[in-house]
């Protein structure tokens, strides 16, 4: 789903976070930016995921707390 998000940015930084399991400097010099500033598009790639799959997660959480699976 990182895949559908808008900016390209955003799909780079949370495939080298997520996917790659990359460390946050890691990722910083590959953008050239800085590490304050990646931590800050983060948080922006994150609302903008949030909001455009929004339904989704909610389904999602619902489904969890339905079946009892927690992750426990």
């Amino acid at each position: 789903e990182i895949n559908g998000l808008n900016d390209a940015r955003y799909i780079n930084l949370l495939h080298m976070r997520y996917i790659d399991s990359r460390s946050w400097d890691e990722i910083a010099v590959d953008m050239e930016y800085s590490t304050r500033h990646v931590l800050k598009l983060h948080k922006k790639a994150l609302a903008a995921f949030e909001q455009k799959y929004h339904a989704m997660l909610q389904q999602m959480t619902e489904e969890t707390e339905e079946t009892g699976n927690d992750g426990k």
